[in-house]
């Protein structure tokens, strides 16, 4: 398992009734640009398996770096984090390094079935009592961006 939580959290626990942060902090949109298309080619147990494998990978570095942070699955192919009392430069550079890090990584399954893939990562601080749909939309603009 992953520990990491699923879009019911963000909505039931994560933010206020309103759908607004709780708290100020920095959100991080990870996307896993070829997961539709390993999903279609190699199967839903190859896909889930990167699933696993970028958040377990994500959750030790980010540990590893010290942040106090909270990750749930937003979408099939998409990761949220919140982090916490953090600087966003100092973050962003983390994050910057985090994607390079995935991106070089050859993944290989039993059969020997080797995977590359992409990650795209879209960073934006929020504040307290912001409506997330405007944080959402950000993060899925900057994506998109890329």
């Amino acid at each position: 398992t992953t520990n990491t939580y699923n879009r019911k959290w963000i909505y039931n626990k994560f933010l206020d009734k309103k759908s607004c942060f709780k708290k100020d902090g920095i959100a991080i949109l990870v996307d896993i640009s070829d997961f539709e298309y390993i999903k279609k080619e190699y199967g839903e147990l190859i896909s889930n398996n990167l699933i696993l494998f970028a958040t377990k990978f994500i959750q030790k570095n980010l540990k590893e770096e010290k942040i106090d942070f909270d990750m749930a699955r937003f979408f099939d192919n998409k990761i949220l984090i919140f982090c916490e009392n953090q600087d966003f430069k100092e973050l962003s550079q983390i994050i910057f390094n985090l994607q390079k890090m995935l991106e070089s990584t050859t993944l290989k399954n039993n059969s020997g079935l080797m995977i590359k893939t992409s990650y795209k990562f879209a960073v934006n601080s929020y504040i307290k009592d912001q409506d997330s749909k405007e944080l959402f939309e950000k993060l899925f603009e900057k994506l998109k961006e890329l």
